[in-house]
């Protein structure tokens, strides 16, 4: 099983101690303003893109098919969300998106007048699941806490109990007016297609220019099939500049020219 947490400094890798967790999970989170930092996971991982993330540190998904987080990192991800500190941190993340990706639009496409931008067929990528979504709702509320199960998690996926993050929405939302196109990639399946667009509709995220899903079958790593995903946008003629995600795995291996990592410490998805 691979484990990893991301860092100020970057990805280590190795066998990681759960009780480790409780001392190092949340590095600068009590601050009242995030460090927005470059993160390294490596050349071969990276492809040389940079990557925008904060100092939260992330707790692995183990190869297993319930992950069960523990008690003490429990009640530190409840303080961290329920006391604004993850927003703070989506907000500065989101925010560092939009700054560069405002000037990359303007230099790819020789200008920002909208018809001009739409022309030059550039793009964001969004991952959904605690990027556009949060799954903080369902996950702090089993039991135990934070307890994954990804059948529990489809089924919260087609009744639509996450809450949208708003500071990434808004980002999404900002992107669209440049005339940016819109992208979703996700490991969701191809079976909550209609679910996840109508849950996205109903929180104010719409006109996406594609809706990319994981095909029954599928058993790459995310960081392969997104990679793949985004090849296969590229041949078409999109010129894709950022990429949000909550996970270094939602921008691996390249085909983009800035990724944007939204903190989360719930969950880590190589």
């Amino acid at each position: 099983m691979r484990i990893a947490r991301v860092l100020i400094t970057g990805v280590l890798t190795g066998t990681m101690l759960f009780a480790g967790l409780s001392a190092g999970l949340f590095v600068g989170s009590t601050a009242t303003h995030a460090d927005v930092v470059s993160v390294d996971p490596g050349k071969s991982l990276s492809a040389n893109r940079p990557i925008v993330g904060t100092s939260q540190n992330l707790p692995s998904v183990g190869a297993v098919a319930t992950w069960n987080i523990g008690s003490i990192p429990a009640e530190l991800i409840n303080t961290y969300y329920e006391s604004g500190s993850a927003l703070r941190d989506q907000r500065d993340v989101a925010t560092a998106a939009r700054v560069w990706s405002k000037k990359w639009v303007n230099q790819t496409c020789g200008g920002m007048d909208k018809a001009t931008v739409r022309k030059c067929k550039v793009a964001a990528v969004f991952d959904i699941d605690d990027t556009l979504l949060s799954s903080f709702p369902i996950l702090s509320t089993n039991s135990p806490a934070f307890t994954f199960s990804q059948s529990a998690f489809d089924q919260a996926a087609l009744a639509c109990t996450g809450s949208v993050i708003e500071p990434v929405k808004n980002l999404y939302l900002s992107l669209q007016r440049m005339g940016v196109g819109m992208i979703l990639i996700t490991g969701r399946s191809e079976s909550l297609r209609d679910s996840t667009a109508n849950c996205l509709r109903q929180a104010g995220i719409t006109n996406w220019q594609q809706f990319i899903l994981r095909q029954s079958g599928d058993t790459d790593m995310a960081s392969v099939y997104k990679v793949k995903a985004r090849k296969s946008l590229i041949k078409k003629g999109w010129q894709i500049g950022p990429s949000v995600g909550d996970q270094v795995s939602d921008m691996s291996y390249g085909a983009l020219e800035h990724g944007f990592l939204i903190p989360n410490p719930m969950y880590f998805i190589p």
